[in-house]
């Protein structure tokens, strides 16, 4: 049995992108439903041009209210969410149909997020989902879901957004309305996405306020504050002890981390053993593979720079032509190994 497919796009204001996303994936879903927020611009007029089901709605600020409507009306077996300002390889878009024959509830993807500032940082977000009525998103800002009793898939497909590249303007809409929104504190991963807000933004003093005293992924954070001013004794120290985490996700992320603090510290055979432990954890982790390139090219052993390099281009073209258009403008060799300082 074949298992039917939507894709799901919220949209306000999105002309400028809503053409090229919907020309490149429409075709590869067996609907394409637009949840249409008081759009006043051309949106519309370009919605028409494809054949997508378009549901008008006002809401304002809870964005998995507005996922969760997409669910509501969706008629397929799964639905793959993105946003007009992300964008996936066509690679990738054919793996995703080929995952869903697992027949997963929730499937998780990386989101490579593009600053204006030349870094990037990864987050983690179910973007795919089993359409029931057991399976919804949950929090007003950032969207997750309660996957207990549900049966998890962490994919290595990548979304890459653009959103940051104009400036931190969304990223402080985003955790000022959270912030003045109903808190309860009992909700880590909501103190988790505050203060990755504030570490982006580099406002240390609030990352380490909402930190406190708190879980593992909390203690990353407040590293990669001490990292951010090197302080590389008390981030390595943390660092160090979150290397035995349960969590494979985090620990490749803090094995990246050791590898940029190893560097700052001139220690570049314990920076390669940490990134390279990390491509252990996860060969598909092509940020760490782009820092291992990098301090390869930095300690001038072009060999391995071209290896690491090739094996991104092999793999995931797309990052790199981003990476291209983004970092390597930028001439300074010393900038390019640490460029991606931001990924947590």
């Amino acid at each position: 049995m074949n298992l039917s497919i939507s894709l799901g796009i919220i949209i306000k204001n999105e002309e400028q992108r809503l053409f090229y996303l919907l020309s490149k994936l429409s075709s590869y879903f067996d609907e394409t439903i637009v949840i249409n927020n008081q759009s006043t611009d051309k949106s519309k007029i370009i919605l028409q041009q494809f054949n997508s089901r378009i549901i008008d709605t006002k809401i304002n600020g809870d964005f998995s209210a507005l996922y969760n409507l997409a669910l509501i009306n969706c008629k397929t077996d799964y639905i793959f969410f993105i946003d007009a300002d992300e964008d996936i390889s066509l690679t990738d878009i054919l793996r995703l149909i080929e995952y869903c024959k697992e027949k997963g509830d929730v499937y998780y993807f990386d989101k490579y997020n593009y600053t204006s500032a030349g870094t990037m940082f990864v987050s983690r977000l179910p973007r795919l989902l089993k359409v029931s009525k057991n399976i919804y998103y949950e929090g007003i800002v950032f969207n997750q879901i309660n996957t207990a009793n549900l049966k998890i898939i962490n994919t290595n497909l990548i979304i890459h957004h653009f959103g940051f590249l104009s400036g931190y303007e969304k990223i402080k809409e985003k955790y000022l309305f959270l912030y003045n929104s109903l808190w309860n504190n009992d909700k880590k991963i909501d103190k988790y996405y505050i203060a990755s807000a504030y570490l982006i933004l580099n406002d240390f003093k609030n990352v380490l306020k909402w930190c406190g005293a708190g879980d593992d992924n909390l203690l990353f954070l407040k590293a990669c504050v001490y990292l951010s001013q090197k302080d590389y004794l008390n981030a390595d120290n943390i660092l160090m002890s979150l290397l035995d985490t349960p969590n494979m996700s985090l620990r490749c992320d803090v094995l990246n981390r050791l590898g940029i603090s190893k560097f700052y510290q001139h220690q570049y055979s314990k920076c390669i053993c940490f990134f390279s432990k990390a491509l252990k954890c996860n060969s598909n982790l092509d940020y760490v593979r782009y820092n291992l390139a990098q301090v390869y090219l930095y300690v001038n052993i072009p060999v391995k720079y071209l290896e690491q390099m090739n094996h991104i281009k092999k793999n995931n073209e797309m990052f790199l032509t981003i990476k291209n258009g983004i970092i390597d403008k930028r001439d300074d060799v010393h900038f390019h190994a640490i460029s991606d300082l931001l990924i947590f």
